[in-house]
């Protein structure tokens, strides 16, 4: 039986030798063992929550801000009634659930 676990920045199952701990504990895609980009396999519907906005967002929308966090492209903002949200909305009651699709500038 293979040891699995899932990697905290894309939120893939992966076996566990592809899997490294960083600082904080948590296990994470080994460099060359990358986990694919999300859509890449049938049936991936994966939504995750923009830390910095509080969306739900497909997983391709998001990038690891450097911390370890999913955030939201600079070319993919999420969006609120129609406009892109600034980076300082988070605080302003921008959050919750919704929106999901990528939307470029």
């Amino acid at each position: 039986m293979v040891d699995t676990r899932t990697c905290a920045i894309h939120g893939k199952s992966r076996a566990s030798r592809y899997l490294e701990q960083d600082a904080a504990g948590r296990y994470i895609c080994m460099n060359g063992y990358e986990c694919k980009a999300a859509g890449s396999g049938a049936g991936n519907d994966l939504r995750v929550q923009c830390t910095l906005h509080g969306k739900l967002r497909s997983l391709d929308c998001l990038e690891d801000d450097g911390t370890g966090r999913l955030v939201c492209g600079p070319d993919r903002r999420c969006k609120t009634a129609g406009q892109p949200m600034a980076d300082g909305d988070r605080d302003r009651g921008g959050g919750g659930g919704g929106g999901g699709g990528c939307y470029g500038a």
